[in-house]
């Protein structure tokens, strides 16, 4: 199962570098990771050129924001899970999308699954989420739908 991450960002270069290292230090390797540049005129390209990996797709270009930024990767991506991680987020911890991956071949084809992922910067104490082991950041729902692709946020 590939899943695909897409990084919304303009301007980001004090942030970029912690999403991107998030997202190359996963243990679960079938993943693309596009990169949606809103024609960024600080380093932000800089520090992706640097942090560039062999599963990763960048385009910079300008937008109409950051909606419009995200249907573009959208409509790039390959993945059969599909992933929107913001520039300034990262994963809680290096399993992740091992355990997204797990989960949605182990429920096969669901309609709506809801379950718990972890992103962001703050701690929080008995969060409940998958694989989570108390190295959460933030909470966040996260909404998957496998009947064609899957999402989540």
């Amino acid at each position: 199962m590939k899943i695909s991450i897409i990084t919304a960002v303009y301007n980001r270069e004090e942030t970029i570098e912690q999403t991107l290292q998030s997202v190359a230090e996963q243990t679960y390797d079938n993943v693309e990771h596009l990169i949606i540049d809103g024609a960024s005129s600080d380093r932000t390209l800089d520090e992706v050129e640097r942090h560039k990996t062999p599963n990763m797709r960048v385009v910079s270009e300008p937008d109409d924001g950051i909606y419009h930024a995200l249907n573009k990767g959208i409509n790039l991506a390959i993945g059969d899970v599909v992933g929107l991680m913001h520039s300034n987020d990262f994963c809680a911890h290096r399993d992740v999308l091992k355990h997204v991956a797990q989960n949605c071949v182990l429920l096969g084809r669901c309609c709506v699954w809801r379950s718990q992922l972890c992103f962001g910067k703050r701690h929080k104490q008995g969060c409940p989420a998958l694989g989570c082991g108390g190295a959460c950041a933030e909470q966040t729902s996260a909404w998957l739908d496998a009947s064609t692709r899957v999402a989540f946020s």
